[in-house]
């Protein structure tokens, strides 16, 4: 998350500076630096002026930090949000002493902010002009945008995909009110409906007017991948993702429009759809675009055999250590079904895949990875995309964990697949090889989400998951028989 916040007013608290020196120019008392502007600027504009230059000026080392701002920055911190800070702000008084206002500022956060090298200096804009702040938000991409001023949050030129969020009271506002507290309340809520995906990808919710997903890449390859992608769908006029609405290359990020999920499909229609998909995309010439391999690709049987070992290991370290009663059960039954497939040499049997026979796949093709809404159907997660076994993609598939694709459907199926991309023997033969591999496959992704759990009980209704799949996929499982 990208948050910009306001200075002056937002961050810096000035009342009882303005409050002291107005106080000792001016018969007018007041506490409230709106109240003291408005009452001073009909005596004399010059007079105000010339006191705001001081204040942030000479006297801003009078000034503290709005009550809780350096909770929200040690929060912030704790949760890896980004701060940046954009000021309207000129660089000397337009009249009165020529104080460096932007030196001031920054000599006033360095002494003031304890967590201040959290914020640093590249990351403290000061803009010259209102217009100049406006388009200063838009260019960095906020995600959120924190300010005092309406004229800011309201205006006509401020960024269309920024989350806009009002600070301070003004019953005329038509944005919530928020003082710091409120706002790290504000921002748990986010944190706590971010939805972590794989390879440090983080997806959340802005609003602004519309409802728009935010999705932060954890890597350069992932971000390329998935730009390449929807590029590529967008070429071809295949019209079936989310819209995007801002790409963002500094932060490895993309906002798409939010599309509300409404499943009017049945089963029988949606497979047959996520079918032909996956043809229509391989329709084009992909070689002209120079896919690179997607994710957990195996050419081979050796291959599949070598890294279903290495999730074994890995998920038999991780039900040890969560030591549920449940976990030696699961993690004994692993290691039954992978020993059955290798005592059958079932790994050598699963006929090679020719570099010519890969096809262009989103990789991670499953449910939970599909928009549907009056019967269409709307893809998005495509940073593993790439070259893939049509057999490996189709077996992902049918085994996704989402939602029980009976054996029924798949032999239904499988005939319809045969037809529509011309298989040849082998691949017609490796889709139906693979299914007790990805099989074993989904159970230890499964297993690894159990990580990502912190109290006992939400670690033991995953393992229940997962035992649960074992059972309730086993029929798919024991297709090995049949090439045994």
């Amino acid at each position: 998350m990208l948050v910009g916040i306001d200075l002056d007013n937002t961050i810096i608290n000035y009342d009882s500076v303005f409050k002291n020196i107005l106080n000792k120019k001016t018969s007018i008392k007041d506490n409230h630096k709106k109240i003291l502007k408005k009452k001073l600027q009909s005596v004399s504009l010059n007079l105000w002026t010339k006191t705001q230059g001081e204040v942030y000026g000479m006297y801003i080392h009078r000034a503290k930090l709005s009550d809780n701002f350096q909770k929200f920055l040690d929060f912030a911190k704790k949760n890896s949000i980004k701060i940046i800070i954009v000021s309207h702000k000129t660089k000397f008084p337009i009249i009165g002493k020529k104080i460096n206002l932007h030196n001031a500022a920054i000599s006033f956060l360095n002494k003031n902010i304890k967590r201040y090298k959290f914020i640093k200096n590249k990351d403290i804009f000061f803009e010259e002009t209102l217009n100049n702040k406006l388009k200063k938000i838009k260019e960095l991409d906020c995600d959120f945008f924190i300010d005092d001023l309406n004229k800011i949050l309201n205006h006509k030129k401020f960024s269309k995909v920024t989350e806009k969020i009002f600070f301070g009271k003004n019953k005329n506002n038509n944005l919530k009110n928020k003082n710091w507290s409120q706002i790290i309340k504000l921002f748990k809520n986010k944190i706590k409906n971010l939805n972590n995906i794989e390879n440090n990808n983080k997806v959340f919710q802005i609003y602004n007017k519309l409802k728009i997903v935010v999705k932060n890449f954890g890597n350069e390859n992932s971000f390329k991948n998935e730009l390449k992608f929807y590029q590529y769908l967008k070429k071809n006029n295949l019209n079936v993702t989310p819209k995007i609405l801002k790409i963002s290359h500094n932060k490895k990020s993309i906002k798409y429009s939010f599309i509300k999920k409404k499943n009017n499909l049945k089963i029988d229609q949606l497979i047959l759809k996520n079918i032909k998909f996956i043809n229509n995309i391989n329709y084009f010439d992909i070689k002209k675009n120079n896919f690179s391999l997607a994710k957990d690709v195996c050419l081979n049987g050796k291959s599949y055999k070598l890294e279903l070992y290495k999730r074994l290991k890995s998920s038999k370290r991780i039900l040890e250590n969560i030591k549920l009663e449940e976990s030696k059960l699961l993690s004994k039954k692993l290691l039954e079904k992978f020993q059955i497939l290798v005592k059958n040499s079932y790994f050598d049997k699963i006929p090679k895949i020719k570099k010519n026979e890969l096809i262009l796949s989103p990789c991670d093709y499953h449910w939970r990875n599909m928009i549907i809404n009056n019967k269409k159907i709307f893809y998005i997660d495509f940073e593993f995309s790439g070259l893939d076994d049509i057999s490996k993609l189709f077996a992902v598939y049918f085994l996704q964990p989402e939602k029980k694709i009976s054996l029924r459907f798949y032999f239904k199926y499988i005939e319809f697949i045969n037809k529509l991309f011309k298989l040849n023997k082998s691949q017609y033969l490796r889709m139906s090889y693979l299914l007790p591999i990805i099989y074993l496959r989904w159970s230890f992704i499964l297993i690894n989400k159990i990580l990502k759990k912190k109290s006992q009980v939400n670690k033991r209704y995953q393992l229940v998951k997962v035992l649960n799949y074992l059972s309730s996929r086993n029929n798919y499982f024991v297709l090995y028989k049949k090439f045994t």
